[in-house]
């Protein structure tokens, strides 16, 4: 990595992201929009997540986040060699709760650094994508004309392929996620997959390098099973998100970037709040819990824990919004 370079573009935007997956494909939409008014958009993120922005065209160039030689940017004083990297940059968007981070970028950079909260808080009621592009328009980075391009941007940033699935295409059913209490059970999966079969798709089970616990499980059921891809790296994962004609997934980064890409997304919640957390897009549906009890409840009435949430989900409230989903223009089953 050379730090030395020279400035290259007069509007440069080097944004610094410190969140897991989910938190960071949230931005994509807005860094997309933000096209409108930036040459050249850099990231400093984890090293994977930026080699995905990368791949997907988000973003042009990505720096390590966990690199030793940025730790200076949460000292007193950042080293020089960082500050003439941050310097080459006419603009620097943070997405960080960081005020130290912020002052340390700010003594390299007098102005024109802008600092935003990464993700809403329960009180503000709105979906986190959404609540970025907001952050993006109030804080000063962009032009009155470019707000207005940006603003335009924002809703026409993401894939659209439709809801017209052709009988053969493939339907990643994705069980993982990153907290174990927004995993809707597998076997739940497993009675969707059966149901997309009928309809003439071919249901695929996705696990990442952290799902072992659930590759163990299907190994220890005795009936055929769907396909199982494992995905060891995002390059994996974007060949077969985009060549997949839909997804059904739990609240993940996953569902974010199938929904990214313009897949029609059918996303399970019980843990975390869809309001805040749904994937943003045109092609997205949410089923979330029941008030009453429906049959594979487990657990007792007293027991508002993700996992009991999720139970309270049955296959057939699922298989209900396929037709929503998948198969615009029929009737929704009842249940």
């Amino acid at each position: 990595m050379n730090m030395d370079r020279k400035p290259e573009v007069e509007l440069s935007l080097l944004i610094v992201h410190q969140g897991a997956l989910g938190d960071f494909i949230v931005t994509f939409p807005v860094l997309k929009a933000l096209r409108v008014a930036f040459h050249r958009i850099d990231g400093l993120c984890r090293l994977s997540f930026g080699r995905l922005a990368v791949d997907i065209g988000v973003l042009d160039n990505h720096y390590p986040l966990e690199s030793a030689r940025f730790a200076s940017l949460y000292a007193d004083r950042a080293d020089s060699d960082v500050g003439r990297f941050v310097s080459s940059y006419s603009h620097i968007l943070l997405f960080s709760f960081s005020a130290l981070l912020e002052r340390s970028m700010r003594k390299i950079h007098a102005d024109r650094v802008y600092r935003i909260a990464p993700w809403p808080d329960e009180a503000d009621n709105v979906q986190a994508t959404e609540f970025l592009s907001k952050q993006v328009l109030k804080c000063g980075i962009l032009s009155p004309v470019d707000r207005e391009k940006f603003n335009h941007a924002i809703f026409t940033s993401m894939g659209n392929r439709g809801q017209n699935i052709p009988p053969g295409a493939t339907i990643v059913l994705s069980p993982g996620a990153g907290s174990i209490d927004k995993r809707w059970p597998i076997e739940r999966f497993l009675a969707v997959a059966i149901e997309l079969s009928s309809l003439g798709w071919r249901p695929v089970i996705l696990l990442g390098p952290a799902e072992a616990e659930i590759e163990m499980a299907l190994k220890q059921r005795s009936e055929p099973l769907p396909a199982v891809v494992r995905c060891e790296s995002f390059s994996d994962l974007l060949t077969l998100l985009e060549s997949a004609g839909g997804y059904i997934g739990n609240d993940s980064g996953v569902s974010h970037l199938a929904a990214f890409l313009g897949l029609p997304v059918l996303v399970i919640f019980g843990a975390s709040d869809p309001v805040r957390w749904r994937p943003f897009g045109t092609n997205v549906w949410v089923v979330t819990p029941s008030v009453s009890s429906p049959e594979g409840f487990e657990g007792t009435r007293a027991d508002s824990s993700g996992p009991a949430k999720l139970k309270r989900i049955p296959a057939k409230k699922v298989l209900a919004a396929l037709d929503s989903a998948f198969r615009p223009g029929v009737s929704a089953k009842g249940g």
